[in-house]
């Protein structure tokens, strides 16, 4: 099957990538950026999916690019959307509840 897999450099993302292409699949795997900005341990995932997928850069998720990624690459078997923007995870109410139950 030909996948379109969003959110590759992942923790989970990098082992879905991997179980499908050892499976035989062709994944094809957009990145919000270029593999050199990347840092540490997400970088290291990135060089390692290097073998084991097509990464296309500077595609995030709802670009221009990325749609045009769609138009241009043919035949989708699969889309597989496991990017996520994760910067600012914490939820404000939550964080809220924790400090009144901490605060004496």
């Amino acid at each position: 099957m030909k996948i379109l897999f969003t959110g590759a450099s992942s923790f989970t993302g990098y082992w879905f990538v991997k179980a499908l292409a050892a499976a035989g699949h062709e994944v094809i795997c957009p990145l919000r950026g270029v593999s050199e900005h990347y840092d540490d341990v997400r970088k290291q995932r990135v060089g390692k999916l290097q073998s084991l997928c097509r990464l296309v850069p500077e595609t995030p998720f709802g670009s221009e690019a990325f749609f045009k990624l769609i138009c241009e690459g043919g035949t989708w078997d699969l889309l597989c959307h496991h990017a996520t923007e994760a910067a600012n995870y914490r939820s404000p109410i939550l964080t809220f509840r924790r400090r009144c139950r901490t605060t004496p």
